[in-house]
């Protein structure tokens, strides 16, 4: 029988070919973690069959890895206390739709994160009509919770109200 050996040229070195035991002819190939890529990374996997040929032979693929990334965008970073806002969170690098999993911090009791669409890409924050901390909004990849967005800080402030306006003015 002949036997394949694998090999991956990766210059983050953290890609990885995982030969089947049983088949070396099959392998597995795990892309590097989107954290270690800056761009969309090229690697190339070779393959070498050991034969009774005087020279192995040899072939090789290129790989296109992209980088995933996740941003999230409002209209606004400052929200009135009980106000609601609509967040949108954008996947770059995937050619797949890519769902994603919502999170406010701090939790607040009586504020609430809503998910509005099948796709998951957008979402309300309602603010507490208590709470005025900070709140840090982030969106994370589904199936790849490592993967996600800066926290989108949203200020939670008081209404003002002006009840008077005075002043003096000279009539000339």
């Amino acid at each position: 029988a002949q036997t394949v050996t694998w090999t991956v040229i990766d210059p983050t070195h953290s890609a990885v070919i995982a030969p089947n035991s049983a088949d070396s002819s099959r392998a597995v190939f795990s892309a590097p973690p989107s954290s270690k890529i800056s761009a969309t990374q090229e690697l190339t996997v070779k393959a070498c069959v050991n034969s009774n040929l005087p020279s192995e032979v040899c072939a090789t693929a290129k790989v296109l890895v992209p980088k995933l990334q996740v941003f999230v965008a409002a209209p606004k970073h400052t929200l009135l206390t009980d106000e609601t806002v609509q967040l949108t969170a954008l996947v770059v690098g995937s050619s797949l739709a890519r769902p994603v999993a919502w999170t406010a911090t701090p939790e607040i009791p009586d504020a609430k994160l809503t998910v509005m669409t099948p796709d998951t890409l957008v979402a309300t924050y309602k603010a507490s009509p208590f709470q005025k901390n900070p709140i840090f909004i982030q969106a994370c990849l589904k199936d790849a919770g490592d993967i996600c967005s800066d926290p989108y800080r949203l200020e939670i402030v008081d209404p003002v109200t002006i009840t008077a306006v005075t002043g003096d003015w000279n009539a000339g």
